[in-house]
């Protein structure tokens, strides 16, 4: 019945999922458009608007009038979720009412339950992370002078403390830190599992058994298999929340500027835990790195997106990912752009700037050309460097894609004119391209899309960004 509604009121989320939030005849054949989710007794409804909230309790009422079900109002609530806090005071108020009963509103900043989770309407789901960190004390502090054996007392807080984490561990962000202090947690209860003191080494507890460990768990590798069983189940059959998924990773790789799950895993050891934990598909990715874990789904789930995205082409990410792996490493030991000196890593002063002038301006110019169509890196046009030009200089070993490669720089990838992008920009992209090694990546020389501008040398400083 709620569904029969909004379909003829037009009646749902509201939320713009992906590409095809431009194409709203898709709603229908695609099922994005939906405004309510059952899960056993519990039922969550949607309204874009405050007319249409309006419309659904009533159908509600109707429905457990026919059936005689009741529902609890004590334990149902209204939630307006709007992070513009001008447009939420400007809406009036809603008197929600099932049989007679007021609902009660909660403010944007309240907590709720739902679902096992604890989450606020704005998205703040620290009183959940909270909940998991008390239940694991308290199943921690459970197991001090305990009479069972060491592997049960572990057991027992594998139960009570990390089956609270495990619950919810797929849909809450944890920062490094609230992970570590998580881990800390973990590993004082296998302490008093053993009945050894907290500041003892714990990698007794977490070592593989075949290296003579017990083998205990940690939340990173609890973390990876949350989210592999998400991956798992809603995956499963082809429904509106399959669709959503892969939605939602069209979006992801499209902000990482990657063309497949497999690319943006890679892309990961570029990255820290905290920049990679912006959403679930680049969590999951982050975290399949970090526990050397690959997937078998991966090129099935890339062959899915074969419609939204460039499977097959190079992406910008794979294409510069040397350049940023060595700027990785340099920041590993210490090393900065202002206070480490360039020639200690045989770099002149203008490729040492443009390691970082040249990632902030891939990072404004990468989507002013992929909506001009360039979803590739292999779609800008590129001529062939003869042996006599200026462009044809070695590249320093460091940014070589490999050992085996000598450096050569035969093949020059071109950055267009585009509308939106400033010519400071495009000059920064144009230098931070030229020192790809295009030839260990076999890009052939071939120039191609030759309607596109050619690029403009403008003079101006490598270190600065518009």
């Amino acid at each position: 019945m709620l569904t029969a509604t909004g379909q003829n009121q037009g009646i749902c989320h509201g939320l713009q999922i992906g590409k095809d939030q431009d194409d709203s005849s898709q709603d229908a054949d695609h099922g994005y458009h939906y405004n309510n989710i059952g899960f056993i007794d519990d039922i969550s409804i949607f309204a874009e608007t405050p007319g249409g909230m309006e419309t659904l309790p009533d159908v509600v009422q109707e429905f457990t009038t026919w059936c005689g079900m009741e529902i609890n109002v004590k334990n149902t609530f209204l939630l307006v979720i709007d992070k513009d806090r001008e447009r939420r005071e400007r809406t009036p108020a809603l008197d929600l009412r099932i049989n007679g009963e007021r609902l009660k509103t909660l403010d944007i900043n309240d907590a709720c339950w739902y679902l096992g989770c604890w989450g606020t309407g704005n998205g703040d789901m620290s009183a959940t992370r909270e909940a998991v960190r008390e239940k694991a004390r308290v199943a921690r502090d459970l197991n001090k002078r305990h009479p069972l054996t060491p592997e049960l007392s572990a057991q027992f807080f594998a139960q009570k403390g990390i089956g609270a984490f495990r619950f919810s561990a797929a849909l809450i962000e944890w920062s490094q830190s609230e992970f570590e202090g998580l881990q800390k947690i973990w590993v004082q209860a296998y302490g008093n599992a053993w009945h050894v003191p907290w500041s003892s080494a714990y990698s007794v507890y977490t070592f593989p058994t075949a290296e003579g460990g017990h083998e205990c768990p940690l939340p990173s590798g609890v973390l990876t298999q949350a989210l592999l069983q998400h991956v798992d189940q809603c995956m499963r059959h082809e429904d509106v929340v399959q669709k959503n998924m892969l939605a939602q990773l069209a979006h992801t790789l499209t902000e990482w500027h990657c063309n497949s799950f497999t690319d943006l895993t890679d892309k990961m050891e570029l990255w820290d835990w905290n920049v990679a934990n912006k959403d679930f598909w680049s969590r999951l990715a982050k975290s399949l790195h970090n526990q050397n874990v690959s997937v078998t789904w991966a090129e099935k789930m890339d062959q899915k997106l074969a419609l939204l995205l460039v499977p097959g082409k190079m992406s910008w990410a794979t294409a510069t990912r040397s350049i940023r792996k060595c700027k990785t490493r340099i920041a590993k030991i210490g090393g900065s752009r202002v206070d480490t000196e360039p020639t200690a890593w045989g770099l002149d002063v203008q490729v040492w700037n443009l390691l970082w002038t040249g990632e902030e301006a891939m990072k404004k110019g990468i989507p002013i050309f992929k909506r001009a169509g360039f979803e590739s890196v292999e779609h800008l046009p590129r001529t062939a460097v003869g042996f006599s030009s200026k462009a044809n200089q070695d590249l320093p070993p460091q940014l070589r894609l490999s050992a085996t490669s000598n450096g050569e720089r035969r093949v020059r990838v071109r950055v267009p004119n585009a509308q939106g992008l400033h010519c400071t920009t495009q000059f920064l992209m144009q230098e931070y391209l030229n020192l790809v090694d295009w030839k260990c990546l076999e890009i052939p020389s071939t120039k191609v899309q030759s309607e596109c501008q050619e690029i403009r040398t403008v003079p101006t400083s490598v270190g600065r960004v518009d």
